[in-house]
């Protein structure tokens, strides 16, 4: 009984350590149905095409042309308009003084050819009176604050994959809510039809001894 009192707070002093701030639908298989693709990724806020829609033509999630074989967020580059996500991540209660991110960028099966894939991850933070929706860009929206943003290039071959990670800046953010945003930009070979796939927190070092510390509590009573 000691041991699973043990597991359980060490458990909960995890989830207090990065509660704050969450990621909802980071692998796209939220409301994924295999072998399709969609014009609105589910629990995130992007660009829709026009009426009638083609899933090819702005921000869509699906399987059909994924170079990790699941579901994943298309960038496209239609008529040469780089194509946007966010979501909001909760309010940085913590004080976090950074924000670390782990995600995927990937080839479309179908690109043709070698292709740079440059995507720019950003955190912003709203004063209340931004109102998220689908085709509302937060980038540049009144009532909102750009905290940071960091750009990464790959090249990529048709297919290929790379696993990225990013550090965000958070010392300027106050006690709004803030919101993650990923958006496609072409370097030089190719236009960035861009996938992203797996966006997650990375735990603190904070998280992590605690996890340790969790570990050697129920090992200790095992002898």
């Amino acid at each position: 009984m000691k041991r699973v009192l043990c597991v359980l707070m060490c458990m909960c002093l995890v989830g207090m350590a990065n509660a704050a701030l969450s990621i909802t639908n980071g692998d796209f298989e939220n409301g994924a149905v295999a072998g399709t693709n969609a014009t609105d990724a589910v629990d995130w806020f992007d660009t829709l095409s026009a009426t009638p829609a083609n899933w090819w033509e702005a921000t869509w999630y699906g399987d059909v042309v994924s170079p990790t074989g699941s579901s994943v967020l298309g960038l496209s580059y239609m008529f040469t308009t780089p194509n946007w996500a966010y979501q909001s991540i909760g309010v940085n209660d913590e004080a976090l003084a950074e924000l670390a991110l782990s995600f995927v960028v990937g080839s479309f099966t179908d690109a043709g050819s070698a292709r740079d894939l440059g995507v720019t991850v950003s955190i912003y933070e709203s004063d209340g009176t931004f109102v998220a929706a689908d085709n509302a860009d937060i980038d540049g929206a009144a009532g909102v604050t750009l905290i940071d943003s960091v750009s990464v290039l790959n090249t990529l071959d048709p297919g290929a994959t790379t696993a990225e990670s990013v550090t965000l800046d958070l010392s300027t953010a106050g006690s709004g809510e803030l919101f993650l945003r990923f958006v496609n930009y072409a370097g030089v070979t190719g236009e960035p039809w861009t996938a992203i796939d797996n966006v997650a927190i990375v735990p603190e070092p904070a998280t992590m001894i605690l996890l340790g510390l969790g570990g050697l509590l129920v090992g200790r009573k095992r002898r």
